[in-house]
């Protein structure tokens, strides 16, 4: 079986913009995130889903640049 885990982010939030990217101890706070589900053991794969918005391009060029999918 091939488990694979979806992260949604966006950056636009009612309650906190740009949470996504936004420094947690000198990382984005999806970094974090990543790491955390890495560590995991039990997933294949992880996969950053965000919406087609312009806003959300700063997120793919995050992941891009980071060798995220």
């Amino acid at each position: 079986m091939h488990t694979v885990c979806a992260v949604a982010v966006r950056m636009g939030s009612t309650r906190l913009p740009g949470k996504t990217l936004i420094d947690v101890k000198g990382e984005p706070l999806l970094r974090h995130l990543l790491k955390r589900l890495n560590v995991c053991g039990r997933l294949d794969q992880i996969v950053v889903a965000t919406t087609c918005l312009s806003e959300d391009d700063v997120i793919e060029t995050y992941c891009r640049e980071n060798s995220v999918t």
